[in-house]
C-alpha cells in the first residue's frame, strides 16, 4: 500500500489482518514513510527518521529510516502488549544524530496476531526563533537562528526561511536563506520580521531609521516680509503669532496672512503675554517702561514709565494686574487695573525677588539670593509672612489638592513643602534633582536632573518612582508627562521617550536623527503636536538657535507617530521665551531671517 504525500512531513503507520483461514498475522506493524520534496513546506533539512517502540522507559525496538524513496517498511515479532509508545524524531544526519527537527509520540497498543492502525505527524522541535544584526551604514545584516525548548539550534532549510518589513518605503530587505539585508532609505521605524515556516515561528527586530524626511510632502510654508530688524515671537493661540520687528508690532496668522499691525514710537526690545487677560507687555530699548497691548487687535491700553521686570508680570484675572517696578528704590511690587494702569497698591520688596506664584487671593514671591519667600494679599498687597530656605533653591509648584494647601521649594539636594497658609515647613526628603514641576492633577510631583528624574507624592514626598542613566531629561509637557532621552542605542538615530508621571512608564518612543555635531534637541508643544527640533547648534537663554539647516519633525504628542518632517528649516529657529501654552489650531512654528517670518503648518 502506498500512501499520498501529505502537506507536513507525515510518518504513516498503518496495520491490519488477514482473512479469516489464511496464514496466521504476526504482532508488528507495516506503515509507509513518505519524504519531503521541494514543493512541500517540510523539514528539508531531515536526512533520517529514528522509529522507538517503547514499553514504559524499556525500548522494544529502534530502527533508522534514510532519507529516500518513499517506502513501505515494518516492525514485526514485537511483543503483545497495551500502553506502548512509537516516538518519531527526524534528524539533519544518516546516523540519526545531531539536533532533532522535528518529532511525535503516540501510545497504542497490540494484541496477538493483530495489527493497530496508527497515523502521525512528526512537528517542528522550534520553540523560538532568534534575530541578531550587525549594521554598516545605511545596512543592516540579519542573522535568524531556529532554537528548540533548551536553547539548542536547530537546522533549517535554506527554503524555510520568509522576510518581511512593516513598511517597504523605508528600505528593502534582500534574503538569502536563514539570512537577509535590509538597507534603508526612508525615515521612521520599520518592523523586520523573519518567520521560520515549518514551524511558524517568528521573531522581530525593530530598526529606527534616520536617513530620510518621515513624510515624503514637507508642511505647508506660509511666508510674511518684515521690516526693522526681526525681535522676538510669540504664540498667542487660534493659530496667530505676535512679531516684534524694528518698532512695529504685527499679528501673523499661520497662513502668513497680516490680522494687525502697530506702530510704535521706538524699537521693541521684547515681548510677553498673558492669555488670561488677554494682553501684550511690550518692552521699549529706548524707554524705562512697558506698553500694555490687547492681543485680540493690538490697542494700546497704558504704558508705565518705570521699569517693569519683565519676567514678572502677572495676570490672575480679566481685570487684575501685578508686576515689578525696578526704576524704583526701593522696587516696587504693584497691583494695577489690567485696562488703565491704574495703581492700587505698592510693596517694597528686594532687586532680586521674583512673582512665582499668584491667585486672586495671593501672591508668592522668592529670592533666590537671600532664600526667602514672601506671601502678600492680592486684594491690598498686605504682607501675609515671610520664611527662608535654603539659598539657591527653585519654586517647585503650588499644590491645591490637598489639606493645606502647599507650595514645594527644592534644591539639588532636598525637596520641601511649606503651608501656603504660614510659610511652615511640612515635610523634607532628600533628592539629587536640579528642576521640578507639580503635574496638572496635582498628583505626582517630578524631580529631574540632566540625567535622571523621580517622582513624589506631594502629600507626604515619598517616591513613587525614579529613573536614572539616561542621556538626557529634556522636560515637561503641559500635559504632565516628562521627556527624555534615554542612551542612544542605534547608530545614527537617537531614542526619544515620554513617560507618565503617574509611574514612570513609557507612554511612547521614537528617534531622531542624531546631529553630525554634537548638539541639544529642544521639544516644546504646539496645537497638540510635539514639535522636536534636534540641533548641531547651542542651547541659548529664551530659545534654541542654530547655523545651517535645522531638522525639524512634528510628533503627536499622545502616541508618538510622525506628522511631519523637513531637514531644510532657515537659517535660524527659535522658540521664544514665555511663549503663550495656547491650544492652536494649526501646527506652526516659525523660522526667521533679518527680513522674513516663515510659518511651517
Amino acid at each position: 500500500m502506498k500512501l499520498s504525500r501529505r502537506t507536513l512531513l507525515l510518518l504513516s503507520l498503518t496495520a491490519g489482518c488477514s482473512g479469516s483461514g489464511g496464514p496466521s498475522t504476526p504482532t508488528g506493524i507495516l506503515f509507509a514513510l513518505d519524504w519531503p520534496d521541494a514543493s512541500r513546506a517540510l523539514p528539508l533539512a531531515a536526512k533520517s527518521v529514528r522509529v522507538q517502540i517503547k514499553q514504559g522507559s524499556k525500548v522494544l525496538a529502534t530502527r533508522i529510516f534514510l532519507a529516500g524513496p518513499d517506502s513501505e517498511e515494518q516492525l514485526t515479532d514485537l511483543p503483545f502488549a497495551v500502553a506502548l509508545t512509537l516516538e518519531a524524531v527526524a534528524y539533519p544526519t544518516v546516523e540519526g544524530t545531531g539536533a532533532p527537527l522535528s518529532s511525535a509520540t503516540i501510545p497504542f497498543s497490540l494484541l496477538q496476531g493483530k495489527l493497530e492502525r496508527l497515523t502521525l505527524s512528526l512537528t517542528s522541535v522550534i520553540s523560538t526563533v532568534v534575530l541578531s544584526s550587525v549594521t554598516d551604514g545605511a545596512q543592516t545584516t540579519l542573522t535568524a537562528t531556529a532554537r528548540d525548548s533548551a536553547g539548542s539550534a536547530v537546522l533549517t532549510a535554506p527554503a524555510q526561511w520568509e522576510w518581511s518589513t512593516s513598511d517597504s518605503a523605508l528600505g528593502s530587505l534582500a534574503p538569502a536563506g536563514p539570512t537577509a539585508v535590509f538597507t534603508e532609505a526612508g525615515f521612521g521605524v520599520a518592523t523586520l520580521t523573519a518567520r521560520e515556516k515549518e514551524s511558524g515561528k517568528s521573531a522581530n527586530l525593530i530598526r529606527p531609521i534616520c536617513s530620510g524626511d518621515p513624510t515624503p510632502t514637507p508642511p505647508q510654508v506660509a511666508s510674511s516680509p518684515l521690516s526693522g530688524t526681526f525681535g522676538n515671537v510669540l504664540a498667542v493661540g487660534n493659530g496667530q503669532f505676535v512679531v516684534a520687528h524694528g518698532s512695529t508690532l504685527s499679528c501673523v496668522e499661520s497662513s502668513g496672512a497680516l490680522v494687525w499691525q502697530r506702530a510704535l514710537p521706538t524699537k521693541i526690545r521684547y515681548i510677553m503675554g498673558h492669555a488670561l487677560g488677554g494682553f501684550l507687555g511690550v518692552y521699549l530699548e529706548s524707554q524705562n517702561g512697558i506698553r500694555i497691548h490687547r492681543i485680540s487687535d493690538g490697542a494700546f491700553f497704558w504704558q508705565a514709565t518705570q521699569n517693569f521686570g519683565r519676567e514678572d508680570m502677572r495676570s490672575v484675572s480679566d481685570t487684575r494686574l501685578f508686576g515689578f517696578q525696578f526704576g524704583t528704590e526701593p522696587p516696587l511690587l504693584q497691583g494695577r487695573e489690567l485696562n488703565t494702569g491704574t495703581v492700587l497698591w505698592s510693596q517694597p520688596l528686594s532687586d532680586d525677588a521674583q512673582i512665582v506664584w499668584a491667585d486672586p487671593t495671593r501672591i508668592l514671591c522668592y529670592n533666590s539670593i537671600s532664600g526667602a519667600y514672601i506671601a502678600f494679599g492680592a486684594e491690598r498687597g498686605t504682607p501675609l509672612w515671610e520664611v527662608r530656605v535654603p539659598t539657591g533653591s527653585l519654586f517647585a509648584g503650588a499644590q491645591t489638592a490637598v489639606s493645606g494647601p502647599l507650595f514645594y521649594s527644592m534644591t539639588g539636594s532636598e525637596l520641601r513643602a511649606l503651608y501656603f497658609s504660614n510659610g511652615a515647613r511640612i515635610w523634607t526628603v532628600g533628592t539629587g534633582g536640579e528642576q521640578g514641576y507639580l503635574t496638572q492633577d496635582q498628583r505626582q510631583l517630578i524631580v529631574y536632573s540632566r540625567t535622571a528624574c523621580s517622582a513624589h507624592d506631594p502629600a507626604t514626598g515619598n517616591t513613587l518612582w525614579s529613573r536614572s542613566g539616561l542621556r538626557r531629561v529634556v522636560g515637561p509637557l503641559p500635559n504632565g508627562d516628562l521627556v527624555v532621552l534615554p542612551q542612544p542605542a542605534i547608530p545614527g538615530c537617537l531614542p526619544l521617550q515620554v513617560l507618565r508621571p503617574a509611574d514612570g512608564s513609557v507612554r511612547w518612543s521614537n528617534y531622531l536623527p542624531t546631529s553630525p555635531v554634537p548638539g541639544d534637541s529642544f521639544v516644546t508643544r504646539v496645537a497638540g503636536a510635539l514639535i522636536c527640533i534636534n540641533l548641531s547648534g547651542v542651547t541659548a537663554q529664551g530659545g534654541v538657535t542654530a547655523q545651517g539647516t535645522t531638522p525639524l519633525f512634528a510628533l503627536d504628542s499622545a502616541t508618538g507617530q510622525y506628522i511631519w518632517g523637513t531637514r531644510q528649516y532657515g537659517p535660524r529657529a527659535e522658540q521664544p521665551p514665555g511663549a503663550l501654552d495656547a491650544s492652536d489650531k494649526t501646527l506652526a512654528l516659525i523660522a526667521e531671517s533679518s527680513t522674513r517670518i516663515v510659518l511651517l503648518h
